[in-house]
C-alpha cells in the first residue's frame, strides 16, 4: 500500500509463490534464473531451478576436453542411479544415450577447438522418470538428426528408441538438448 519494495529470502516455496511479485532463484553463486512466479514454478527453463522447483535428483558434469574419462563419467552415473534406486536397464540407457550424443558432439563441433559441455541427468521419484540436459556452445548443431547414408549415425537409432521425447533448441549460439527416458 505504501509503494515500498520488499525482498525476502525464503525457503518456503509455497509462501514465495503466494506473495511474489518476482521470484529470483540463487544458485552458482549469484541469481541463476529469475522470473514471474508462474515462470519459475511452472515453466523453469534452466536445469538446476528445474531440479529445485521439481526436487528432482540431479548429477552435473562438464566436459572441457576431449580426453575426457567416459569410464569415470560411466562409473559417477551409476552411483548416482544406485543412489536413486533407477534400474540396471535405465542406466544402461544413459550411459548409451550419454556416450552415442556426446561422442557425436565432440567430433562435430569441437575438431579443433577446447570443448565447453555441460550435462546434467535429472531423476524424479514421482514420475520414475530420468532426462538427460545436454548444453553446448558451437555453431548450430541438432545431434539427433539422423543420415541414413552415415554409417556413424547408426547410434542414432537406438537414441530414438531409447528416449521417449526429445528437443534441441539454438539461441545465441548455445545448443540446448533435453532427452526424457
Amino acid at each position: 500500500k505504501l509503494g515500498l519494495t520488499m525482498v525476502i529470502v525464503t525457503h518456503e516455496m509455497q509462501f514465495a509463490r503466494e506473495i511474489a511479485g518476482r521470484i529470483f532463484y540463487m544458485d552458482d553463486h549469484g541469481i541463476y534464473e529469475e522470473g514471474s512466479p508462474d515462470e519459475i514454478f511452472l515453466h523453469p527453463k534452466r536445469p538446476r531451478t528445474k531440479s529445485f522447483i521439481q526436487k528432482l535428483k540431479t548429477l552435473n558434469f562438464r566436459i572441457q576436453s576431449h580426453q575426457f574419462d567416459m569410464v569415470a563419467m560411466n562409473a559417477e552415473i551409476e552411483t548416482f542411479c544406485e543412489r536413486c534406486g533407477i534400474s540396471l536397464a535405465k542406466v544402461n540407457h544413459i550411459e548409451l544415450v550419454l556416450e552415442e550424443l556426446l561422442v557425436r558432439i565432440l567430433n562435430r563441433c569441437y575438431s579443433g577447438g577446447k570443448p565447453e559441455i555441460e550435462c546434467h541427468i535429472g531423476f524424479s521419484d514421482e514420475r520414475d522418470a530420468v532426462s538427460i540436459h545436454l548444453t553446448f556452445r558451437a555453431h548450430k548443431f541438432d545431434p539427433l538428426v539422423y543420415d541414413p547414408e552415415d554409417l556413424e549415425d547408426l547410434g542414432l537409432l537406438l537414441v530414438d528408441r531409447i528416449t521417449e521425447e526429445k528437443q534441441h533448441q539454438f539461441t545465441d549460439g548455445m545448443n540446448d538438448l533435453l532427452l526424457r527416458l
